[in-house]
């Protein structure tokens, strides 16, 4: 015996179908997500809603059409992994821990780039990331991608427990483990795209600039810049006072020390002292960084 917890968020399209369907969509889900777990195996399903639980028993219904096509799906997941399926009925009273999980909430973890504004920034960089290391079924831009949690579409869940250095990656994670995301990306010698808030005066700054491969692109500050998928009216909540940033990165240092020996070295005045990594630079100019006496500018998308 086994258990876990797991929750998602539906997109807002989902969110209008019949409480029928989102029963069945859950059930679909989670078998989906532990699809390694479960294949061979015979798994009992337990679902607080008796419309849910006839459809699979009796593996289709001719009452409605989507959860008739719902229960296809699920059955041909469960012939194509091998598994076996038995549902029963649970009471909504005694379905805690799952009603639980799906009460739980973590906007922090959802918030996404707008899709326009990830098309033009990626186009600018020319470059074209092959994963998405911080993102959910509804949030992700890349195929394949990570989730932070276990979820029915990603290729694996943690991206820290993956080795980076084989893909060409796009990084968009929370603020809170931006320098533990840093310090992965060099331990693994990796390479990719990273979207990291204008913070000059962070501890991870420093760190941060000393990786950079490329120019950055400064992404336009609009309310819309960033968007929760299960919300979209919503507005981030730093809209007008957050600048992202969209950056090559790299740990690889014969790559940084290429684009470094490619920029203009800072000049100043006689007398002056020689800026080397300073953060007051950047802040007080807010269009170049100077990293090693070198010039590193911003680019507007």
């Amino acid at each position: 015996m086994w258990a876990t917890g797991n929750r998602g968020k539906l997109d807002p399209q989902e969110a209008l179908s019949h409480i029928n369907v989102l029963e069945l969509c859950a059930a679909y889900f989670a078998l989906k997500t532990f699809a390694e777990t479960i294949s061979n195996k015979h798994v009992k399903l337990l679902v607080d809603n008796t419309t849910a639980v006839c459809c699979l028993n009796q593996m289709g219904t001719s009452h409605s059409y989507e959860c008739n096509e719902l229960t296809q799906k699920i059955w041909q997941f469960c012939i194509s992994h091998n598994v076996w399926i038995t549902t029963a009925h649970i009471p909504g009273k005694d379905n805690i821990g799952a009603d639980a999980e799906s009460r739980k909430n973590r906007r922090e973890t959802e918030w996404a780039l707008n899709n326009d504004i990830f098309s033009n920034a990626i186009h600018r960089v020319n470059v074209h990331p092959n994963i998405d290391l911080f993102a959910s079924r509804i949030n992700h831009k890349i195929k394949p991608y990570v989730a932070f949690r276990p979820d029915p579409g990603a290729m694996a869940v943690n991206a820290f427990s993956l080795s980076w250095h084989q893909y060409k990656f796009y990084a968009f994670p929370p603020f809170c483990i931006i320098l533990k995301t840093l310090q992965k990306i060099a331990q693994d010698r990796a390479t990719g795209l990273m979207v990291v808030p204008l913070w000059p005066t962070q501890s991870w700054w420093p760190y941060f600039t000393n990786m950079l491969i490329d120019h950055p692109i400064c992404l336009l500050r609009k309310k819309q810049t960033l968007w929760l998928p299960a919300k979209p009216q919503r507005i981030h909540p730093l809209h007008k006072q957050l600048t992202l940033l969209l950056c090559h990165l790299s740990g690889d240092c014969c790559k940084v020390e290429d684009f470094q020996k490619t920029l203009q070295t800072s000049s100043n005045n006689h007398g002056d002292l020689v800026p080397q990594s300073n953060t007051n630079h950047t802040y007080l100019d807010g269009k170049t960084i100077v990293v090693k006496r070198k010039l590193i500018h911003l680019l507007e998308l």
